[in-house]
């Protein structure tokens, strides 16, 4: 996510949620199962197409993550989008209104 961008939607007012959410998920849903999720964080400083795509590429090869939460800028979600349905890996953002033909 985006960081410190004065936006509803950046890492600092997002990211709690997105912790309480996990840890929800974790105690309730998957520790009966022996399984928890890990959160990978990573942030930009800009809404940037070409910074996202490239974190969220590191977080794929390096950190073999199994879903994304963000971005949540519609400059940085377009090519992070094309890169995660290559990849079958599903997307949770707030700003994919967007249909494309």
């Amino acid at each position: 996510m985006a960081s410190h961008l004065d936006s509803p939607f950046d890492l600092e007012r997002c990211g709690p949620a997105v912790d309480l959410a996990l840890d929800n998920v974790n105690e309730k849903f998957l520790a009966h199962h022996g399984v928890e999720l890990q959160k990978v964080q990573g942030s930009y400083p800009t809404c940037s197409g070409a910074l996202a795509p490239g974190l969220a590429a590191d977080m794929h090869f390096k950190d073999d993550v199994i879903a994304f939460i963000g971005p949540a800028c519609a400059f940085a979600l377009e090519p992070v989008a094309r890169l995660a349905a290559y990849w079958n890996t599903p997307i949770i953002t707030g700003m994919g209104d967007q249909v494309w033909r």
